[in-house]
């Protein structure tokens, strides 16, 4: 073989190894995108399932915020008529309260209402009647005891006196809370303190509550109840001219304040 015939034969074995190498080489690149591309797409099939997860789980979510709105829209209406209710409720309560009162109040009208058996009596002053306080801050209208009709009452009461009696006493003594020492020295019983000379109380209301006391701790729980009893300790015959009277104006007072009240 001459060397013309090798060096063809030469060039023909390259190109033929050149082709067969190529070959392969693009089979091999082939095969690695192939590859990569199934990769992709089972990436993206687990995406897809994934997103189909999310989407469906925001529909349930969905739903289930749907149904609570509904179940809530259900008790706001439950609540807007419950307090629809309550409010009619209401105004009948007040409806209610305005006729009890009214009821009360006629009731308290009647029971508080005079009678000829409810006159007091004129002796004994532990005998507690029925009193008409309107007409006791009628007569004690202008003076220092005016408005004071309730709280005299009350005094009296409490320390298991005549009312009649008590504010006939007080009455006498201040001349209807004008007398110049009701006005100046609050004093409403003509009540004497040491070396025989008036006392001085701070208000009348203070005046009115130690009356109250006197009667009872110095007169009542010793006995002496009957009204001329009193008089012989409380306004004796010899102190002044005028107190020989001084259990028949106390009366007098007494009848009056009943009278009036019936009238």
């Amino acid at each position: 073989m001459t060397t013309q015939s090798l060096k063809k034969t030469a060039v023909v074995f390259i190109l033929s190894f050149s082709i067969v190498s190529g070959f392969a080489y693009h089979n091999q690149t082939t095969g690695s995108l192939q590859a990569q591309v199934l990769e992709t797409k089972l990436e993206l099939k687990m995406k897809e399932e994934q997103y189909k997860k999310e989407i469906n789980n925001l529909k349930n979510l969905l739903l289930s915020n749907k149904s609570t709105l509904a179940q809530r829209d259900k008790q706001i209406d439950k609540i807007s008529k419950a307090k629809k209710e309550l409010e009619i409720k209401q105004k009948d309560l007040l409806a209610l309260e305005s006729e009890v009162s009214a009821l009360k109040s006629e009731i308290k009208k009647y029971e508080s209402k005079i009678t000829k058996d409810d006159a007091p009596d004129l002796k004994d002053t532990s005998v507690i009647s029925k009193i008409d306080v309107n007409v006791v801050n009628e007569k004690f209208k202008g003076g220092v005891l005016e408005g004071k009709g309730e709280l005299m009452v009350q005094i009296a009461e409490a320390n298991s006196i005549s009312p009649h009696f008590f504010c006939a006493l007080i009455a006498l003594e201040s001349g209807y809370g004008k007398s110049k020492l009701a006005k100046s020295k609050n004093n409403l019983g003509g009540i004497k303190g040491s070396k025989n000379a008036y006392r001085s109380f701070e208000s009348v209301d203070e005046c009115l509550v130690y009356m109250g006391k006197l009667l009872r701790e110095k007169y009542h729980e010793k006995g002496l109840i009957d009204i001329n009893k009193i008089q012989k300790r409380y306004a004796p015959s010899w102190d002044a001219a005028g107190n020989r009277y001084w259990v028949k104006n106390i009366q007098s007072l007494m009848k009056k304040i009943h009278l009036d009240a019936l009238s």
